[in-house]
This record gives structure tokens, C-alpha cells and sequence, in this order.
């Protein structure tokens, strides 16, 4: 499946305020009788969530703006590189939570915040570079 790149006029390195990730879902847990939890891994486990916001400026946010629609208004997945330990960046098949619904924008005078929250797929699935 082809994957559109997340925009080279937008940068894809959050703000050091605004950046989260966390490595995997939390397992599923029953209660047992006698007070004991089974916890269990499930299909898509294996799926990192991002946090991610980045001040734009006016260019950068008519890129932003023009990239969403190609991705079905923020609903479909693309590549983007991203950090999953806070240092290094590659690449890697995202999809914003929610879509567009799930894209906050606050006003910073001359600069917009825009934020939102990834779903990071495992590296396996990124396609090889061609």
C-alpha cells in the first residue's frame, strides 16, 4: 500500500513541551475470583500513541492545511518521521486519532500550535524507501 510523506514544508519534530509517546497499549485486564487480574496482549498491542505539537507559521500552516485533505481530512495513514525514544527520528506509518476531529489549533498571534495525537504502527510496517 502507498503511504503519502508528511509534508517537507511542515516540520515533523514536535515541541519538546508537546511531545509524548508511549510504546504499546495497555493489556487487556479481567478480574479474577479471589481478587487476582489477568492481564493479556492482544491483536494491535503492539501500536505506539504520540502526542505531538508544533507551533506553525503561516506557510507551514497552509501546507498542514492543504496536506489533510490528501490524507481523507486527517482520518488516513501516512509517513512521517518520528521519535519513539526522544532522540533519534525515522520514519514510520502514522494516523492522526479521531482524523481531523482529533487536530487542536490555538492561536499564538503570528504562529498557530497544532496538536494532536498518532497512532505510530511497528516499524514492520513502514514499506521499504525506495
Amino acid at each position: 500500500m502507498a503511504y503519502l510523506d508528511w509534508p517537507s514544508a511542515v516540520p515533523f519534530r514536535p515541541e519538546r513541551s508537546a511531545w509524548n509517546y508511549v510504546p504499546g497499549r495497555e493489556a487487556l485486564a479481567t478480574e479474577m475470583d479471589g481478587g487476582d487480574v489477568r492481564q493479556r496482549r492482544r491483536a494491535g498491542d503492539d501500536l505506539g500513541t504520540m502526542q505531538w505539537g508544533r507551533s506553525l507559521t503561516t506557510t507551514q500552516m497552509a501546507s498542514f492545511k492543504a496536506f489533510l485533505p490528501t490524507i481523507a481530512n486527517g482520518a488516513a495513514r501516512f509517513l512521517m518521521p518520528v521519535s519513539v525514544d526522544g532522540q533519534t527520528y525515522e520514519t514510520r506509518v502514522v494516523q492522526i486519532v479521531r482524523g481531523a476531529g482529533g487536530i487542536q489549533y490555538s492561536s499564538l498571534g503570528v504562529e498557530t500550535m497544532v496538536q494532536f495525537t498518532a497512532l505510530v504502527f511497528p516499524a514492520s510496517m513502514t514499506p521499504p524507501e525506495v
